[in-house]
């Protein structure tokens, strides 16, 4: 009918740029830009007509209501920044940069909500006679920082870089607003020098290179050192006929919020052999990460807030980074080949160095904790029969509290049934600590009960394979991508099935074919009854075990294209400069390492994970998204 939406978007982007060489070598550099952002959203809903049920009198229903947005973004950036190159007596070359740099944000947002208008024809917000909600907000940010940058090289071999930035950052309070960053790096291009003359022959490049530096995040929210009051409108309670405008009471401040800092250390070479043809490149590297932005000391929850975040904890990264490549002409039935392949893999670990959780709990961050680790109970297969199902839980003195932990779908949700005991096929978890029962304890490193590290959800060996080639006309390329290892404990209904909901209307049909049946006892899933056993915690295919876990490590072609070029003599025959025609493929093929179902895509499985969050480290985001495609293409290149 007459219900409809508008969006409008106006952006103007203005730059001026400026460049001085008053001297030789000495060169100014001035630009700014500024940007507009003007968005305008409008929503008119109208009453409708439509036949309900078997009924041919048309029902109406619906609001009349125009709900209005204003949205305004301005940023604007200034550099001014010199440089200045010298160079004596042919080899010793020297560069210094100095520069000022500053940026500011604005955002002004409105938005209004009114109802019964007296046209439906007509959107105005003069025309209506209710209002509804009236709504805004704000928020601005700025930076300015000062760098200068020196450079010196002699003859080539020996280099020098020193950088150092001191920056300013709105989301900080004054008295902790600057940041001084320094850095400084070193190389040693050695086949340059005399004695690599005789190793020339094998080894045509060698450089080495170290650097040290400090860098500073402010990558925090806007208002961390702000008391903030929401103010809304209640719809419940009533002073003297009008509604009470309320205003909660704001989160605790943090009583430090400053630059999270980062020092890295780095250690690389660069080897080229066969002429170049062949090069590697490698780096290690340690990163300690000094005043991350984190909640605080775990709080009871008597307090009745969450826990500040602040500058609060310490982090140890150590990796490396391995990159090769090779390119080669070969000589193919009278034509060249022109190959070039590149590889590059990498794996980092990083470790807890300091945080205040003196408890140990295992919630949250502590001391000599490996990110993205996985606490997880130990299951000893099936049970392949319901009497050793029935003989293992008779083990326990009072399997409806000693169990509840790990098998609440069993005793705490169908009594009364002849599913309320386990069964054949159920998963059995393990008795680890010997205390009579299988729970988490206290949750805490010295009392963690029957759990144990069982995986790591970090992703590791993330690696990537490009290979460019061509011959004659014709021409091939490939971008394959992947990570070698994730752990990842499944959920969803995708993976799940009938023991997440089982009502659902969409069954794998592998899930099915792989049930637990007397007939089938090599199934890896519990017989299908055990309806909602991955819901919710406390539920058997819910708590995080070492049988479910997988690996969702995969290598993808990302992608695949081939193309022919027509030869220039002929096509400009016709007037044509360039004809190509092409096959282009993305996300042509997926294989998965840890044999993970074809319904589920590795990359958004692994993707849910936050290392930043101990807590999430585990996350298992459901994987009803948008589904990851193949795309084929067949074009022409067609230029006149």
């Amino acid at each position: 009918g007459n219900t409809w939406r508008d969006f409008t978007t106006e952006e103007f982007t203005n730059t001026f740029r400026a460049v001085v060489k008053p001297v030789k070598g000495l060169v100014f550099n001035f630009d700014y830009s500024n940007r507009i952002d003007n968005t305008g959203r409008t929503l008119r809903l109208n009453p409708f007509e439509y036949l309900k049920g078997n009924k041919f009198i048309p029902t109406v229903e619906g609001l009349n209501r125009l709900t209005e947005y204003r949205w305004k973004d301005k940023y604007n950036a200034l550099n001014a920044f010199a440089t200045y190159n010298l160079t004596v007596a042919s080899q010793h070359n020297f560069k210094l940069l100095a520069g000022f740099n500053q940026e500011q944000f604005d955002r002004d947002r409105v938005e209004v909500t009114a109802d019964d208008l007296l046209l439906e024809d007509l959107s105005n917000l003069s025309l209506a006679t209710v209002m509804n909600s009236i709504s805004g907000s704000a928020m601005s940010w700025a930076v300015r920082g000062f760098f200068g940058r020196f450079n010196y090289d002699y003859d080539n071999k020996y280099l020098l870089e020193m950088n150092a930035r001191y920056d300013g950052s709105s989301r900080f309070p004054k008295d902790s607003r600057w940041g001084f960053f320094p850095s400084v790096s070193v190389g040693w291009q050695m086949d340059r020098e005399k004695f690599w003359q005789n190793i020339q022959p094998y080894i045509t490049s060698f450089k080495l290179r170290a650097s040290y530096g400090k860098l500073g995040n402010q990558t925090v929210d806007v208002n961390t050192f702000r008391e903030l009051m929401n103010v809304s409108r209640s719809n419940n309670w009533l002073n003297q006929g009008n509604p009470l405008v309320m205003a909660q009471t704001p989160a605790p401040l943090p009583s430090v919020v400053t630059w999270e800092t980062t020092r890295s250390l780095n250690f690389g070479a660069d080897i080229g052999v066969l002429d170049n043809k062949l090069t590697f490149n490698f780096d290690i590297y340690r990163k300690n990460v000094e005043g991350m932005y984190l909640p605080g000391e775990p709080l009871p929850a008597v307090f009745g807030a969450s826990e500040p975040k602040e500058n609060y904890a310490s982090l140890r990264n150590e990796g490396y980074e391995l990159g090769i490549s090779y390119q080669n002409n070969f000589n193919v039935a009278g034509s060249p080949l022109r190959l070039r392949v590149g590889a590059n893999v990498s794996n980092f670990k990083g470790i807890i160095t300091k945080y205040n959780n003196p408890n140990g709990l295992l919630s949250s961050y502590y001391e000599g904790q490996r990110l993205g680790e996985i606490w997880g109970y130990r299951v000893q297969g099936q049970f392949q029969s319901d009497e050793e199902a029935l003989a293992y839980q008779n083990t326990f003195v009072n399997p409806a509290v000693s169990l509840a932990k790990v098998y609440g779908d069993v005793f705490n949700v169908v009594q009364n049934s002849e599913w309320n005991s386990l069964r054949g096929g159920d998963v059995k978890y393990i008795d680890l600590n010997g205390d009579g029962k299988i729970d988490n304890g206290n949750n805490t490193l010295s009392d963690h009960g029957d759990l144990e590290r069982i995986g790591n959800a970090a992703p590791r060996f993330p690696f990537g394979i490009n290979i460019n080639a061509s011959w004659k006309n014709f021409d091939f390329g490939m971008a394959l991508s992947g990570i070698a290892r994730q752990d990842w404990y499944p959920t969803g209904e995708l993976y799940w099935g009938t023991y997440q909901r089982p009502y659902l209307s969409f069954l794998r049909k592998d899930l099915i074919d792989n049930a637990w049946t007397p007939d089938h006892k090599d199934g890896i899933y519990p017989q299908i009854y055990r309806g909602y056993s991955s819901l919710q915690s406390n539920r058997s295919l819910y708590q995080i075990n070492d049988y479910y876990l997988t690996n969702v490590g995969f290598l993808r072609a990302k992608n695949i294209n081939v193309g022919y070029t027509f030869s220039q003599e002929l096509t400009r025959k016709i007037k044509i400069e360039k004809l190509r025609l092409y096959f282009s493929g993305e996300n042509i093929f997926t294989w998965s390492f840890g044999g993970l179902t074809k319904y589920i895509d590795p990359e958004q499985a692994g993707s849910a994970i936050n290392l930043s969050s101990p807590a999430s480290a585990n996350d298992r985001g459901d994987q009803r998204v948008y589904p990851m495609g193949k795309t084929y293409s067949l074009g022409l290149i067609l230029d006149l």
